[in-house]
């Protein structure tokens, strides 16, 4: 039970940093394309 609870856990976890990478490099895409924009 507690094992397993654990795991669930650990799968949120793991689950909520690939979404927080996946917003880092969507992040930094439009950070590098205003930049682009504000040389222009």
């Amino acid at each position: 039970m507690h094992r397993a609870h654990q795991h669930a856990v650990l799968q949120r976890s793991e689950t909520e940093l690939q979404r927080s990478r996946q917003v880092g490099i969507e992040g930094h895409r439009a950070l590098f394309f205003m930049q682009r924009v504000a040389q222009i």
